[in-house]
């Protein structure tokens, strides 16, 4: 399997001044100790020139990673000027024979992971239920005929797994261009409407190569101090690349946590 996250620096701002970086080692901290994974598995990081730097160098970095099984990779992209930009990078395959499951540096993984791994041939896509579809953060502001979806969940762009196959290069595709269209006057939550605007087309369509699944919701909390006994994924989600809005809740669940522990 193929774990990967997202990391960079937008062009103009001081990368060793980027509080993303604290964020890896609290989200890499928690899967050492909780996610289970083994030398077949690979843990990447997607990240910008100038952050790489700042983590090949970063002692307290190496000594969290070196303490797993996994095998440790940077993926070097292209330093964006934007989050539209930076988002889009998520949305690639970067192994043509891996399960990929992406997680963003704002969740923390509290146990094993592989009793939800789907193990098929048919190309899929799972998703991590969040909110309402017809949220503005969701897909509220892309969508018609809104009384057909009150009912629906929205889905995070923070979480999400696949097997790599050509069905979700074209589905990747789409989430990526119409971001990059639309970095000039970009939503909120930047590529989030877009990943659940196609996710509901492409099942309305009947017609997609795509299988569909969905994140049992006991699995993952959002915002919330202590995490729920059967939580496997704890997501601390708020301001698009306001960094300290992240880390802050963050710390405080870890704090909390541990405390309980001991």
């Amino acid at each position: 399997m193929l774990l990967y996250t997202l990391l960079f620096t937008l062009q103009g701002k001081d990368p060793a001044k980027n509080k993303y970086v604290d964020m890896l080692s609290m989200w890499l901290t928690y899967i050492v100790r909780h996610a289970d994974l083994t030398a077949n598995d690979t843990v990447m990081v997607l990240v910008d020139a100038p952050t790489r730097k700042i983590l090949e160098n970063d002692k307290l970095l190496q000594e969290i990673r070196e303490a797993g099984k996994f095998q440790w990779r940077l993926q070097t992209i292209p330093q964006p000027v934007n989050l539209s930009q930076g988002l889009a990078e998520r949305y690639k395959v970067f192994s043509p024979t891996e399960i990929h499951m992406f997680v963003d540096l704002d969740m923390l993984i509290l146990d094993p992971i592989q009793p939800i791994m789907r193990h098929q041939k048919e190309a899929f896509f799972t998703c991590m239920p969040e909110g309402k579809l017809l949220e503005t953060d969701y897909a509220g502001l892309l969508l018609q005929h809104l009384q057909d979806y009150t009912d629906l969940k929205g889905y995070t762009a923070g979480w999400f797994m696949f097997n790599p196959s050509d069905a979700i290069e074209t589905f990747f595709t789409k989430i990526r261009q119409a971001t990059l269209d639309n970095q000039a006057h970009p939503f909120y939550t930047v590529d989030q409407p877009y990943l659940n605007y196609f996710v509901l087309k492409e099942i309305e369509s009947g017609a997609s190569k795509l299988e569909f699944y969905f994140l049992d919701e006991s699995l993952s909390v959002k915002n919330i101090y202590p995490p729920k006994p059967t939580t496997l994924f704890a997501h601390f989600c708020g301001d698009p690349g306001n960094d300290l809005c992240h880390l802050s809740k963050m710390v405080v669940f870890h704090q909390h946590l541990y405390q309980q522990m001991n």
